[in-house]
């Protein structure tokens, strides 16, 4: 919810230095959680893409240099390195730079208010809503990218389960009836 200076206009001194505080730890917090998602993001795709690359292999191996017998393994390797390969992308898009409101703010963008006489008080109130909405874009942002990291996951244990199923099946068919 945006807070305007006018709201903050009754508020005690002390209650809109610790309003600041408060919002810039906030604004910090986000930000170091942000960063740690990321890196968590490309780590997660790196073990995938290394996995993804050995079941290539071994799938290519199983369908070019064995017997029609385990040919169907090697489309199984390939189909799920395709479903890893798929989560990879979802997972580098979670990774991806996304606009965030840093605790603080530049001297000049003030130039205005100082050019006006502004009052500290009045300059608190401003960073306190500017520090407000960016929180709230910040967490918009960062909650579209952990979207997008846990169907990462999703789309890679649904592949390996989908690929562990299917080789039951190939190893131990299920007989029909006569």
């Amino acid at each position: 919810m945006a807070i305007t200076p006018e709201q903050l206009s009754g508020a005690d001194d002390k209650v809109l230095e610790e309003l600041n505080r408060s919002a810039e730890s906030m604004l910090q917090a986000q930000l170091a959680l942000s960063t740690a998602a990321d890196a968590r993001a490309v780590a997660f795709s790196s073990v995938i893409a290394a996995a993804a690359a050995g079941l290539v292999a071994a799938g290519v191996t199983l369908i070019l240099a064995s017997d029609d017998g385990m040919r169907p393994f090697g489309v199984v390797a390939l189909s799920v390195a395709a479903g890893l390969l798929l989560s990879m992308i979802v997972a580098m898009c979670g990774a991806r730079s996304i606009r965030m409101t840093a605790p603080g703010n530049q001297p000049d963008a003030f130039e205005e208010e100082l050019a006006r006489g502004t009052t500290a008080r009045e300059i608190q109130s401003i960073n306190l809503c500017f520090f407000n909405q960016g929180i709230e874009d910040n967490f918009k942002g960062m909650k579209r990218n952990g979207r997008l990291m846990n169907g990462a996951m999703l789309i890679a244990a649904v592949s390996l389960i989908a690929g562990f199923v299917t080789c039951l099946f190939l190893l131990f068919p299920v007989p029909t009836p006569c």
